[in-house]
């Protein structure tokens, strides 16, 4: 399993406005190989013993720092969601002043899709939370909030739409990701391939803008 990286702790120093204790890099070990259980085992069998056996530590190293297992997922929320800004801000600070930063931006969301599988694949399993545990569903409302508002200001400076406008347009192209997203990550190998979808998706994304233009 890949150790804790700089980056990761400067993506969620953006996001969340703290920095990582010794404490804390220990939880988000336990967080990475939760991570990988959730996308190989599933839910169920992501148990206190499984994610120990994938970090090669004993099961009561994982409890010492989680008494309950949604409180790893919870914090994987955050986790996942931390590096996908990494990949945004990274991808638009290397922009610079480019005109197209709708592209950049959707290139830094497809580039996660593809490089990040398993962050994917989890996220994808604990949508369930959101609808059982007000918890998940405020941070995920939260994480959902916060792309409408980046994709809604890019819009305005890029096509100089109005802030209702591009409120609505944004939810559409974030619709669209996501979508694309599900559907590229649960087709099987001898489909189409996600590049494909990708190309689909911004070609959807493009008629959308160019109707409201």
């Amino acid at each position: 399993m890949d150790m804790m990286t700089d980056s990761f702790d400067s993506s969620l120093t953006r996001l969340f406005d703290f920095r990582l204790s010794k404490g804390d890099q220990k939880k988000m070990e336990i967080v990475q190989a939760t991570i990988d259980c959730l996308a190989e085992l599933g839910i169920e069998k992501s148990s206190f013993e499984a994610i120990a056996k994938k970090i090669g530590t004993r099961r009561s190293h994982i409890t010492y720092y989680y008494k309950d297992k949604d409180d790893i997922f919870y914090d994987i929320y955050k986790y996942i969601a931390g590096t996908y800004q990494e990949y945004s801000i990274r991808h638009l600070e290397a922009a610079g002043n480019s005109k197209d930063k709708l592209s950049i931006f959707l290139d830094a969301y497809f580039d996660w899709t593809r490089n990040e599988q398993k962050q994917l694949n989890a996220m994808f399993l604990l949508y369930y939370f959101c609808y059982h545990k007000p918890e998940f569903r405020e941070i995920n409302q939260k994480i959902r909030e916060g792309g409408v508002q980046r994709i809604s200001y890019i819009l305005r400076e890029q096509f100089s739409f109005t802030p209702k406008k591009s409120q609505l347009l944004a939810k559409g192209i974030q619709a669209i990701m996501s979508h694309t997203a599900v559907d590229a990550s649960t087709f099987k190998e001898e489909d189409r391939k996600p590049i494909e979808k990708e190309k689909e998706a911004r070609k959807l994304i493009k008629l959308l803008i160019s109707s409201a233009l």
